[in-house]
């Protein structure tokens, strides 16, 4: 018997031609990615990804080959007690720092987030269900999921203390953060749970906002060295100062679009609300 555990990574990266995305479908990648989804199949690009898919791939085949029983999990980013290079810690510190702005990915989602004990009572099931899992990949994640916005806040508010959080493109965010701090430019993709759901009955054992409320006392109670292996993981420099003079340069470019001037219009929903017959659609009065 063999559980083995990897990551999203393996996912296939869209490829675009001259007649739009050809890996995923005429539209593209969706947000919300099954287990069956492209993968990195092709060794001609990104060579970690592709060697995930190997690796994955390698599990597998021993698998249909007879040598074991498998099941494979593609996890997600993990957060909690001992979780390597939470990127909650970004803002925690931030927090602990007094910082009175905290900048963030505009609305990002810190994607495919799953509380460790939540993570853990998944492989559990599939250990409890031999048969069941047998030969399957399996997403996992905690069921509800959060912007970036929320997370910080929720933290802001669990160490009581009062910060405005500014939303930067997510570009500029991250040059904030640099690592899993930001949510990248483009690409948005969440894993669909829904396989586990059905075949094993998962479900969260521990709700996200107490997973992240125990994930912040344990970091509070446990703070990573400044500048230290953990904040160089994240790839976030706490460089308040150069924050502070991109947030400044941020609201000068915003007032200067917020001053381009549009004509005027009165706008309404497509809806009639006719006071006579064949009357024709209108603007609403104002």
């Amino acid at each position: 018997r063999l559980v083995a555990v990897g990551a999203d990574t393996g996912y296939g990266f869209e490829r675009q031609t001259p007649g739009g995305p050809v890996r995923w479908g005429p539209v593209g990648q969706p947000v919300l990615v099954p287990e069956h989804s492209p993968r990195c199949d092709d060794p001609a690009g990104p060579r970690f990804n592709h060697l995930m898919w190997v690796t994955e791939e390698t599990v597998m085949q021993a698998h249909r080959d007879g040598h074991y029983n498998a099941t494979y999990f593609r996890y997600p980013l993990l957060y909690g007690a001992h979780a390597p290079a939470n990127p909650d810690w970004s803002i925690v510190r931030r927090v602990l720092d007094g910082r009175k702005h905290v900048a963030i990915a505009a609305n990002g989602l810190l994607r495919r987030r799953g509380y460790a004990r939540n993570v853990a009572h998944a492989l559990l099931l599939a250990v409890d269900r031999p048969q069941e899992s047998s030969g399957q990949i399996y997403n996992i994640r905690d069921e509800q999921q959060y912007t970036q916005r929320q997370h910080a806040e929720f933290i802001a508010r669990h160490l009581r203390h009062d910060c405005e959080i500014v939303e930067l493109p997510p570009a500029l965010a991250h040059r904030v953060y640099k690592g899993g701090g930001a949510a990248a430019p483009a690409g948005l993709l969440e894993f669909d749970i829904g396989k586990i759901k059905a075949q094993l009955g998962y479900r969260d054992v521990v709700s996200p906002a107490q997973g992240l409320a125990a994930a912040v006392d344990w970091l509070v109670a446990n703070r990573p060295e400044a500048g230290g292996e953990i904040e160089r993981q994240l790839g976030d420099p706490f460089a308040y100062a150069a924050e502070d003079e991109l947030i400044a340069a941020w609201r000068q470019g915003y007032a200067a679009a917020e001053a381009v001037a549009f004509p005027a219009m009165a706008s309404g929903h497509m809806y009639r609300h006719p006071r006579k017959p064949g009357e024709a659609w209108a603007p609403p009065e104002r």
